[in-house]
């Protein structure tokens, strides 16, 4: 398991930890600009260690995709955060 560092990868994981939640919500709570949180979930997701649970669409039709911590990886040992 890599090792994770960047405080808004911290901050996904124990945001996805307590329940599920989709990219846009993980941004607005731990104040994590909205793409670069969407990059974060997409690097999580590739490497296995979050997954993908829901889709719900909006009335425009824009998909709000659900993400938790993959089944298999239940047990990340994330560090506490850095303050500066």
């Amino acid at each position: 398991m890599p090792k994770i560092e960047d405080d808004y990868t911290k901050k996904i994981l124990m945001g996805l930890s307590i329940s599920p939640k989709c990219p846009r919500e993980l941004g607005r709570i731990y104040d994590i600009p909205i793409a670069t949180c969407y990059e974060r979930v997409r690097m999580l997701e590739t490497k296995g260690i979050i997954e993908q649970i829901l889709t719900l669409f909006t009335k425009n039709g824009k998909a709000l995709r659900f993400y938790r911590i993959s089944c298999k990886n239940r047990k990340i040992l994330v560090q506490p955060l850095t303050h500066t």
